[in-house]
């Protein structure tokens, strides 16, 4: 679990007519399942922390009005956010990353999975149906991501990702398991 936090800069920090701005904060972990015996799916946090919750939990903006207007009905949004307690589904077009390790204790062998396919990463009869998103009371979790993986995981990963920006050199891209980082994972500490 996460927990995303909303703020508001103070009126004085204007640019423009804006009269400060909004911002997100996302802390927590990847939500890890279990799909078969020492078979995992991580469900990447970034995605919760704009696009997602938008779509999920947020109306549309009116964008009637002026900017003063504008930041009012933002605000009530989010008061009204923080009191609300809801699971809905999460519109197929803000799915976030999923990823997979062929080898939990090789960093190397992260896999992104493909949405439409499980069964790609993980065999015959696996598919995906839904994904959920919720406001809840519960309180963030700590911890899972690196049981799962296993202590020194991200140390390691680290290691190898520089070793193969060092061999690949500054202009080529890295494979897609380098492409990730422990921040991928863990947010917001």
């Amino acid at each position: 679990m996460q927990s995303v936090g909303w703020s508001e800069s103070p009126s004085w920090a204007r640019l423009g007519d804006s009269g400060g701005g909004f911002s997100s904060d996302l802390a927590g972990e990847a939500v890890v399942v279990e799909l078969a015996p020492s078979r995992y799916i991580f469900v990447l946090p970034k995605i919760y922390d704009g696009l997602a919750s938008e779509q999920v939990f947020r109306p549309p903006l009116s964008r009637s009005g002026n900017a003063a207007s504008l930041r009012e009905e933002i605000r009530a949004q989010n008061d009204h956010l923080e009191r609300l307690r809801q699971t809905r589904d999460v519109p197929r077009s803000s799915y976030p990353a999923l990823v997979t390790f062929s080898d939990l204790s090789d960093p190397a062998t992260a896999q992104k999975v493909d949405l439409g396919n499980l069964e790609a990463s993980f065999g015959s009869g696996y598919r995906l149906v839904s994904i959920k998103l919720a406001i809840t009371d519960e309180a963030k979790t700590e911890g899972i991501v690196e049981r799962v993986l296993g202590q020194g995981f991200f140390e390691e990963w680290a290691r190898k990702r520089q070793a193969a920006f060092t061999s690949s050199g500054p202009f080529k891209r890295l494979p897609f398991a380098f492409q990730l980082s422990r921040n991928d994972f863990i947010a917001g500490e």
